[in-house]
């Protein structure tokens, strides 16, 4: 009887300490809100209010409602629509579709560079034969996409004819040590994974002006765009996850097995978080090579290693001030 006294007293100083600390919250939220937006919230308040009784679903109102970003589906599903709307002509109703297979390779392209760092030079045969099968794999996809290029970008673009034989922009878009692991193997001028493929961003604006494809610049943006917003989401769910195993896993553990595991998934997480920060990093690069607007050139900026630190105090929910 005793404890239960001092544990509901306890809980009592909290909860007053608490009202306090949530009133001073409150004021300062109420003094920076603008007049008109409170007068609004009043208002559907009072709506929610007086309807939660005959429909439960008005009290939606107190969700959050955060708009998200596009992903590059989403807008390649809506370019495709409005091709179809618009009757255009065949090869340039796929054009949408044929920039987002050249995306997705260079998306493969930087995994399969991340992974060749992971292996490193000690690696296994069964090591090197996966490496082999994916680089295969990866060449024929590339082949598929330079012979359709001819198709979209009109008989001004000559395959043979490109830029660099080596993709330079994506070994800068990762760490130091790969760049150098990679320029010092002994295949690396035959990998795939290094093969500038025949976008407008790496063709350039005037090269593509020349031929027909300029109409792709603005299309290849959009689709930029929605990768770059596929690339940060991925960045906070992974981030997220990383805290979550930092309170959950890995301070938890209580034998040295429990925490070899625990790092282990740790690892596995900082691995994904690399692959998408070296994706939006390259978006953003080839963004820049298409004359982006002030609008972009805001809304997608350098991403910071401070930005990719994870804090594990936001995975306390009762913490104060949360």
């Amino acid at each position: 009887m005793i404890r239960m006294k001092r544990t509901l007293c306890r809980k009592y100083k909290l909860a007053r300490n608490g009202i306090a600390e949530s009133g001073k919250a409150f004021d300062r939220l109420d003094e920076a809100a603008p007049a008109h937006s409170k007068t609004e919230w009043l208002a559907r308040e009072r709506i929610a209010q007086s309807s939660r009784l005959n429909d439960p679903a008005a009290m939606d109102e107190y969700e959050i409602n955060i708009k998200k970003a596009p992903s590059k589906k989403e807008i390649e599903l809506r370019l495709l629509e409005e091709s179809n709307a618009c009757n255009a002509a065949p090869s340039r109703r796929s054009v949408a579709t044929w920039i987002s297979t050249g995306l997705a390779i260079e998306e493969a392209q930087i995994a399969l560079l991340v992974k060749v760092r992971r292996i490193g030079r000690r690696s296994t045969e069964t090591q090197r034969l996966d490496i082999a099968h994916q680089r295969d794999r990866l060449q024929g996809q590339i082949d598929g996409f330079t012979r359709s290029a001819l198709m979209h970008l009109g008989e001004g673009f000559d395959a043979d004819d490109e830029p660099d034989n080596l993709n330079v922009d994506i070994l800068d878009d990762l760490d130091d040590d790969l760049a150098d692991f990679t320029k010092t193997s002994d295949t690396w001028t035959n990998s795939p994974e290094l093969t500038v493929i025949p976008l407008p961003s790496n063709l350039g604006v005037d090269r593509c002006r020349r031929c027909i494809g300029e109409d792709l610049i603005p299309l290849e943006m959009l689709l930029r765009e929605g990768q770059a917003n596929d690339a940060l989401h991925n960045l906070c769910i992974h981030l997220c996850n990383k805290a979550i195993l930092f309170r959950t896993t890995v301070r938890q553990a209580k034998s040295q097995a429990l925490k070899t595991r625990a790092w282990s998934q740790v690892t596995s997480v900082q691995q994904a978080v690399s692959l998408h920060a070296s994706i939006y990093t390259k978006t953003r690069k080839q963004m820049m090579k298409l004359e982006p607007g002030q609008e972009q050139l805001q809304k997608y900026k350098p991403l910071l290693r401070k930005q990719l630190k994870i804090s594990t105090v936001v995975g306390d929910p009762n913490a104060q001030g949360q």
